[in-house]
């Protein structure tokens, strides 16, 4: 039994070196440095379904390096034709194919820098500490470190994964904010809440015509800054109930008058019932609203036809 393990363990070790192997060439890292890498295998998941991933990793790799070669030989034909070097000067050839590997980690480089940018960019955004983010995918993308930045398949993926969740995580940010924001705007109405006291939030309502892709400024989508909005939306909706039991009375107050100048009877019992309404707390902004309208309407009769 300890046998077939040591030899399946070994099986793992082959294939698990040949991908480590490809990886590097492809990267255009060292063989030295390739080999310093430690190969390690997990004794505890040594299943057939987990050796067909790595078969199947190391399969994508050859298709990548055989394409990676082909590349090489129509530049080889290339500079052949070019007469640039003479590919019976061994010297002149082994320049070419280390401009050629160079060029072609220059292409991964790239892809990392830009890709660093985004999460750099994104982070700003959020509020969220970049450098952080960058080396948990890996240290060697942190140029603090000073080492070589790994330019894998796997670190292309994670970068990309990492830009695509924090894209994500900003899409939830705004809608939350717009959704903070119109309540921001409708509690004010209903309020007549101060210049003063709206300034604090404009940026919030300054968000409501945005979309996503026009978000960039540094700062712009905190979390501090969602959870300010919603402390004053949480204040503002507490202070309604009174502050609509204090308009609805200033309300009354003013129908009762109109109704008394036109010597109009005061509609008392519709009264009674918006009175029982304000008293339960069963009252929101469209209540108020139609509230107001009401008075109007009251008024306008009283205007247009007059009790003599």
């Amino acid at each position: 039994m300890r046998l077939r393990k040591d030899e399946r363990v070994k099986q793992f070790r082959s294939v698990k070196g040949e991908i480590q192997k490809i990886s590097a060439e492809i990267a255009g890292r060292s063989t030295y440095e390739d080999s310093t890498r430690k190969i390690t295998i997990d004794d505890n998941d040594l299943s057939n379904k987990k050796l067909e991933e790595y078969q199947n990793e190391l399969h994508r790799l050859h298709d990548e390096k055989v394409h990676f070669v082909y590349q090489i030989g129509n530049n080889v034909f290339f500079l052949v034709n070019m007469h640039v070097f003479y590919l019976s000067d061994s010297f002149g050839f082994s320049i070419m194919l280390s401009f050629i590997v160079l060029s072609h980690k220059n292409e991964r480089l790239q892809k990392v820098d830009i890709y660093i940018c985004a999460i750099r960019d994104l982070s700003a955004t959020l509020g969220t500490e970049a450098s952080m983010i960058i080396t948990k995918i890996h240290p060697s993308l942190n140029d603090l470190y000073g080492i070589s930045k790994n330019i894998s398949d796997d670190i292309l993926k994670k970068l990309n994964g990492t830009v695509v969740s924090l894209e994500e995580e900003k899409h939830k940010r705004l809608e939350k904010l717009h959704h903070l924001g119109r309540a921001l705007s409708n509690l004010w109405d209903l309020m007549d809440a101060s210049y003063e006291g709206r300034q604090k939030f404009f940026h919030v309502i300054d968000l409501l015509s945005s979309a996503p892709s026009d978000v960039c400024a540094p700062g712009s989508i905190t979390l501090d800054i969602i959870q300010q909005a919603e402390a004053e939306v949480k204040r503002l909706d507490q202070l309604k109930a009174s502050r609509i039991k204090e308009l609805f009375i200033k309300k009354q107050k003013e129908l009762e008058d109109t109704c008394n100048m036109s010597h109009m009877e005061t509609p008392s019992t519709e009264m009674g019932n918006i009175t029982n309404l304000v008293d339960s707390g069963l009252t929101n902004c469209n209540f108020l609203q139609l509230l107001r309208v009401f008075v109007i309407h009251v008024k306008l009769i009283a205007e247009f036809c007059p009790l003599f």
